[in-house]
């Protein structure tokens, strides 16, 4: 207990202070109790920002001594040594690049880069001691000039990896379009098995109808009615295969649907319709590919060889002008579907092509001027 008068420490209730005299009735002993605790909490207050405010203080004096003692350090070096800074910096990044790129030749080449920088460094700030005077010059230029390696290895690793990155996506495409495409067939074949198991019963009741006939009727009547039968089946047979013929043109050599899907064998013929038509014959017997028009007064044709691959993966063919190589690219647009073809130039820019007759595009080929690129 204090006396809220002079501040002296007092018995707990003591009725009046030894030093000043103050009487002490029972409300001013509570409004002194009050007052003694509000005291304590603002001292308690005061010392925690006081002490956060030295925390703080300490932090910075710190922060501020690191960055003065970098500073000096860095006003110390002359300017050879400086330059090593910053190239050690360009090859830390160099690093991170061929790590991101999982490139391992150009990050071979960033560590000793690095290596280099970090030797010439050391001597330069003298400590590694070399009497020979050049030798941090020749670490330093041998480092500069194994940016050159890095950028050409780098530019490479990146077409590689962009690369990697397009077949990955067309392979998924391509994997989708397979999985569509199978379960067309699912459902085709559950149609024809639906039919079949149709026209099974049509025939076995056919068949007992016509043993039914046969046994009531006259055997001149029975000869009759198998000749009549088998004039009908014939002209069917002969009008489902002009218009099977008439609804698909024959675009491919084989003529077997089975070896055309491959798309690595025979020739096709495709067109994309428009203002003039553009014809696209692909030849694996000669390895060549054909590309003309038609319908714009053009007279010739080109002609291109096949550089790799196939229709149900990605054909690549290319031009040749100037000494420089432009590739174009060719697939089925679903695998192992010739029906639809999708062609890709130099530039990304893809074409639509559908099949056409392969006899009338040949002759449409033959009567044009054959350029080789």
């Amino acid at each position: 207990m204090k006396c809220f008068k002079c501040g002296i420490d007092l018995v707990e209730g003591a009725k009046f202070c030894h030093n000043c005299g103050q009487q002490f009735t029972k409300s001013e002993e509570k409004k002194e109790s009050h007052d003694v605790k509000d005291y304590f909490i603002q001292n308690e207050n005061h010392d925690a920002k006081e002490m956060n405010v030295q925390e703080t203080k300490v932090e910075e004096d710190a922060f501020d001594k690191i960055t003065a003692q970098i500073k000096d350090q860095w006003n110390k070096l002359n300017k050879f040594g400086k330059t090593i800074i910053y190239l050690i910096v360009v090859v830390v990044f160099e690093l991170l690049l061929s790590i991101t790129l999982n490139n391992k030749l150009l990050l071979l080449v960033a560590i000793v880069q690095f290596i280099l920088l970090i030797s010439a460094f050391l001597v330069n700030i003298k400590i590694i001691k070399s009497e020979n005077f050049y030798l941090r010059y020749g670490l330093f230029i041998t480092a500069v000039l194994c940016f050159i390696v890095s950028f050409s290895v780098g530019s490479s690793g990146y077409n590689k990896n962009d690369n990697n990155i397009k077949s990955h996506l067309e392979n998924i495409l391509n994997n989708n379009d397979d999985e569509q495409i199978g379960y067309a067939e699912n459902e085709t074949n559950e149609n024809v098995t639906s039919s079949e198991e149709e026209i099974q019963i049509e025939k076995e009741t056919i068949t007992e109808e016509e043993i039914t006939t046969e046994e009531e009727t006259t055997t001149e009547e029975e000869t009759t009615t198998e000749e009549e039968t088998t004039t009908e089946e014939e002209t069917t047979t002969e009008e489902e295969i002009t218009t099977k013929e008439s609804e698909i043109p024959v675009y491919y050599s084989t003529n077997t649907s089975s070896t055309v899907d491959n798309g690595n064998n025979g020739i096709y013929s495709y067109v994309k319709k428009g203002s003039y038509d553009i014809y696209l014959i692909i030849d694996f017997n000669s390895s060549y590919v054909y590309y003309f028009t038609n319908g714009n007064g053009n007279t010739t044709c080109d002609r291109l060889k096949i550089s790799s691959g196939n229709l149900n993966n990605t054909l690549i063919f290319d031009y040749h002008i100037d000494g420089k190589t432009y590739s174009y690219g060719a697939h089925f647009k679903y695998v192992s579907f010739p029906e639809h073809l999708i062609m890709e130039d130099n530039f990304h820019t893809t074409y639509d092509f559908k099949p056409t007759n392969l006899s009338s595009a040949l002759a449409l080929r033959d009567s044009l001027t054959i350029v080789d690129y």
